[in-house]
Order: C-alpha cells, then sequence, then structure tokens
C-alpha cells in the first residue's frame, strides 16, 4: 500500500435524495405527527408525481456535480491506480476479521439452550465440510435431529448450554420446550 493517500472523491448525491433534502423540514413543519416512516413516504409520493419541470434543479445540480466528480476521479485514478484494489482488498480483511470474530459462539439474548448449541455445533460441522453456510432450510431437519436425540444426549446438550449461560450470567431459558422455542 506504501504511501499514505488522500480519500477518493465522493460521488453526488441522487436528485431525489437532494429532493429529501430539502423537502423534509417543511413537512415536518406542515405535518409534526408523521413518523420518520410517513415522511419518507409522503416524500416518495410527492417526487413520483413531480413533474419533468419541477425535478430539473435537483437533475441539472446532480448532473453539474457528477460532471465535476467524473474529472475529479480520473484524476484520482491517474495519481493513485491501484486504489480500487486497495479498497477492495481492505474491505475483504474487515469482512474476514468479522467474520473470524463471529465465528465464536455468540452469546444469545435469550441465553443459550440445549437445542440451539445442538443445532449450532451442526451448523459448524456443515460449513467446515462444505465451505458453505447451511441453508435456513434445513432447520426443521436439525430440530428433528434434536427430538430424535437420546435422553442422555439431551442432558449433555443442556449441561452444555447451562455452563455457558452461568458463564454469560443468564439462567438457561426455554429447557422444558427447546424444540418449539428455537
Amino acid at each position: 500500500m506504501g504511501e499514505e493517500r488522500e480519500a477518493p472523491p465522493k460521488k453526488p448525491m441522487q436528485p431525489y435524495i437532494k429532493f429529501t433534502i430539502a423537502r423534509r423540514p417543511t413537512i415536518k413543519q406542515e405535518r409534526p405527527e408523521l413518523k420518520a416512516k410517513e415522511i419518507m413516504s409522503a416524500m416518495g409520493n410527492e417526487w413520483s408525481q413531480l413533474d419533468e419541470a419541477a425535478k430539473k434543479p435537483y437533475v441539472d445540480e446532480y448532473n453539474a456535480e457528477k460532471a465535476e466528480y467524473d474529472k475529479k476521479i480520473a484524476a484520482y485514478d491517474k495519481k493513485y491506480p491501484t486504489w480500487r484494489e486497495e479498497e477492495k482488498a481492505v474491505k475483504a480483511e474487515k469482512k474476514k476479521d468479522k467474520k473470524e470474530a463471529n465465528g465464536a459462539i455468540k452469546k444469545r439474548p435469550r441465553g443459550y439452550t440445549g437445542c440451539s448449541l445442538f443445532q449450532y455445533a451442526l451448523r459448524k460441522q456443515y460449513e467446515s465440510r462444505t465451505g458453505k453456510k447451511l441453508p435456513i432450510k434445513y432447520t426443521v431437519q436439525l430440530t428433528t435431529q434434536w427430538k430424535e436425540l437420546s435422553e442422555e444426549r439431551v442432558a449433555e446438550w443442556k449441561a452444555k448450554a447451562s455452563e455457558l449461560n452461568a458463564a454469560a450470567g443468564d439462567s438457561a431459558k426455554g429447557d422444558d420446550n427447546e424444540a418449539e422455542s428455537d
């Protein structure tokens, strides 16, 4: 990566985004009872009903900024020819780090159950064997496998879940009805 490089130029905002930035304060003032989602919906409806002449100032501003951006990005590409590959590599590294960090057993908000731990272990086995995530549609099959376990194996998984919950300061939850809660 060598020398420190400046950040690449930012792309200009699309005309619709410029419209929403300009319009939001007026809508909030006119109709203070609206929630954020309702304001966005109202702005979307307004934008779709505007004719081309009403959209023109936003489109023209975007086009002018886009032309300026194109010049800047061309100069940036010339100055830093490998910057896109570097950005991709940094993003890939961050994604890898995040994936590795998430590879450890994550704390569940409700605490672990024997069934959830059993399913987690089987999913990890599948991933290590195939290199792919187990499709969610197989969760039912995992639950069926859980229900077919011997009482001894169920007790082992419940004990592991209790240990994890105790270590995390949680009490085991859902042990009575594990297969249905997971």
